[in-house]
């Protein structure tokens, strides 16, 4: 079948064959274009409970850079700000600020003179659906 000329030749072929074959094929970056989404969900929101002075209680639910915050019988669809430390969310003049596991809600209608809604506010539950 094969020449004594030819095995070499058959035997290099088959090497080659074998170490082209043997490694992934280097994997393809995928860029995805800025028009198209990143993902099709919806980013899962998560609940948090806070046990404020007063024993009042103050109820956030974040979803990406919004909160929706319930304090007494109002509810704020609040918005994340910029903020010099912890993190700032506000609907209008109503401000609620957290850091850690703690947090305050307070009026800035008159930002010389902030009233505090809710104070001292402490976690006490978090939930992700």
């Amino acid at each position: 079948m094969f020449g004594k000329a030819s095995l070499p030749a058959a035997a290099a072929s088959i090497a080659i064959s074998l170490l082209i074959f043997s490694f992934p094929a280097p994997a393809q970056e995928t860029k995805s274009s800025p028009d198209q989404p990143k993902s099709h969900r919806m980013p899962v929101p998560r609940k948090l409970s806070y046990g404020c002075d007063g024993g009042t209680t103050v109820k956030v639910t974040l979803r990406e850079n919004h909160a929706r915050v319930t304090f007494k019988d109002k509810s704020y669809a609040m918005d994340q700000v910029e903020s010099g430390s912890g993190v700032r969310y506000a609907e209008g003049h109503v401000v609620w600020w957290s850091k850690g596991f703690e947090g305050f809600l307070q009026d800035e209608t008159d930002p010389d003179h902030p009233v505090k809604l809710a104070e001292n506010c402490k976690q006490i539950s978090a939930k992700s659906p």
